[in-house]
């Protein structure tokens, strides 16, 4: 009887290559699921941020800088927030003094020091017009809106110089040109200057009426408020256009209509050509049917005495 032959013992070596990759794979599989990915892996941790350890304010002379230190909340002691800083920028500048405000950062030791820097707005001495020919200067004073011995404020000179073209229009001169421009006066003083160019005046040349049959345009005309120029428009006012009175003119024409009986009458808005200095007004009016009173009579009982 012959006994199965006994297969030698396989030697590592003669295991083939992939059957021991393979086997390796399976080993180290566990051992990849423990270990954390990369992009996992811990950051490091951040730098703690400066504290600020004092806050100065620089750039004042006239404004005390106690009254801008009211303005500032960033406190002393804690790490530097850019919000804060803005928030007081903001509110520094609010105050109306500075032209312009910003802030710089300085390391020191133990921390860094916040300075507030300032640009103060200049002092005004004194307030000239020139060029103001049609319009006296305690009219334009009036409206302009900066006076000496205050600090200059752009925005409140700008709204003036509205003020003060309304005031020229007023008389005639829609196309008055006004400017300003600040002179030094002194460290930290400036004059305010107001240059004027007036221009031509412009004044209204015709009145026209269309749609018109019960009147005559010249009644109409002496209904208006408005008028046209004349020799002695210099004098009298007469030929300046102003809003509000043409407004009032469409309801002084319509009052007028009504009060002689044609209560549908439609006065439309005025039309305003201008043809270089001379303004041609025109009035559109739908006058409807007159109406007259037939009968008026009382009812209900009548007392005696």
């Amino acid at each position: 009887m012959m006994l199965p032959t006994r297969q030698p013992a396989t030697r590592r070596g003669n295991v083939p290559a992939r059957l021991r990759a393979a086997a390796s794979a399976l080993w180290l599989a566990p051992l990849l699921l423990l270990a954390p990915h990369a992009s996992q892996a811990a950051a490091p941790p951040a730098a703690p941020r400066a504290l600020v350890r004092a806050i100065r304010v620089e750039g004042v002379h006239r404004v005390e800088e106690s009254a801008v230190r009211i303005h500032v909340g960033h406190p002393v002691g804690v790490a530097l927030d850019e919000a804060a800083v803005d928030a007081d920028v903001k509110a520094v500048y609010r105050m109306g003094f500075f032209d312009n405000v910003w802030v710089t950062t300085e390391a020191s030791a133990g921390g860094l020091v916040l300075t507030y820097h300032v640009a103060e707005r200049p002092y005004v001495t004194k307030v000239e017009f020139h060029g103001n020919d049609a319009v006296k200067k305690a009219d334009l004073e009036a409206v302009v809106g900066i006076r000496p011995r205050t600090v200059f404020d752009p925005q409140r000179a700008w709204d003036g110089i509205r003020e003060a073209r309304k005031t020229y229009a007023g008389e005639g001169y829609p196309d008055a040109d006004i400017r300003y421009e600040l002179v030094p006066d002194g460290e930290g003083l400036a004059k305010v200057v107001y240059n004027i160019d007036e221009k031509n005046r412009v004044l209204v040349n015709e009145i026209r009426f269309e749609g018109v049959h019960a009147f005559s345009q010249f009644k109409l005309r002496r209904v208006m408020s408005t008028r046209k120029k004349w020799l002695l428009s210099w004098f009298t006012g007469a030929g300046i256009l102003k809003d509000e009175e043409l407004r009032t003119d469409v309801e002084r024409l319509t009052s007028f209509y009504y009060d002689n009986g044609y209560i549908a009458v439609r006065v439309d808005d005025i039309d305003v050509k201008r043809e270089g200095d001379a303004l041609t007004l025109t009035v559109r009016i739908e006058e409807g049917d007159r109406y007259r009173i037939g009968r008026v009579h009382f009812e209900g009982e009548v007392l005696q005495d």
